[in-house]
């Protein structure tokens, strides 16, 4: 059954953040586990997937036009840190 379960968290004294070196009490969610769930996809999300894994697939093709991807690698490495930064507060 899914819910908030109270987990102690240890924190890290050699942290860089305040909050990360902290210890404390925390609720933490804990989701059902899929293992062994029957998921239905309808036949238009199926065809999503497929469509978005060829478009994945086309770019990483040589002579695609996007042969240098480090521009690319490096706004979304920012953004990712930017949003986790956020998240933690």
């Amino acid at each position: 059954m899914p819910g908030l379960q109270k987990v102690h968290w240890e924190g890290d004294p050699a942290a860089v953040t305040r909050s990360a070196r902290r210890s404390g009490h925390v609720e933490a969610y804990v989701p059902d586990l899929v293992t062994g769930m029957d998921l239905f996809l309808p036949a238009s999300v199926s065809a999503d997937i497929s469509d978005a894994e060829q478009a994945i697939r086309s770019i990483n093709e040589p002579g695609a036009g996007f042969d240098n991807a480090d521009p690319l690698a490096r706004f979304l490495l920012r953004a990712e840190a930017v949003a986790s930064s956020s998240m933690e507060g």
